[in-house]
């Protein structure tokens, strides 16, 4: 492999007119993360009850690894500890991270739960990484869990 400037990736050898070949670079995209979230059960009757939350955070990246640092929930805080969850987390290209935790979801019929899951940290070269997952709501006519995000 041809060393090449920081962030910039080897996309072709050009043959050697004379007597040294010549290397062609190109920009590698940016680190990038994504983050999901899914419930079980998906419904419970009212009032409410324990439920399962599932977190998978993806590094989207197809060449650098990625350091999870911080996993944070807009309901229940800081994931670090909590369940399964346990950051930092080291993602190689296009590998998956995935915790569980378990908190309580309650309200009276028709109202609502929405949360939202945060994931940060750096990608290759020290870049900031962070994503949020888009809300998910969970409407509780019997504290029905079902995802309409």
């Amino acid at each position: 492999m041809v060393p090449g400037p920081a962030g910039w990736l080897l996309t072709s050898v050009a043959a050697p007119l004379v007597s040294k070949p010549r290397y062609l670079f190109a920009r590698a995209a940016a680190a990038a993360i994504s983050v999901s979230k899914d419930a079980s059960p998906v419904s419970l009757p009212e009032p409410g009850g324990d439920v399962t939350f599932a977190v998978s955070v993806h590094n989207d990246s197809a060449v650098d690894s990625v350091t999870v640092s911080s996993l944070v929930d807009s309901v229940y805080g800081d994931l670090d500890g909590q369940g399964t969850c346990d950051v930092p987390q080291v993602l190689a290209p296009g590998a998956t991270y995935s915790c569980s935790f378990t908190g309580a979801v309650s309200g009276a019929p028709g109202s609502s739960h929405v949360d939202t899951v945060t994931a940060s940290g750096t990608g290759g070269g020290g870049q900031p990484v962070q994503v949020i997952e888009p809300p998910t709501r969970f409407d509780l006519p019997v504290v029905d869990l079902r995802c309409l995000a």
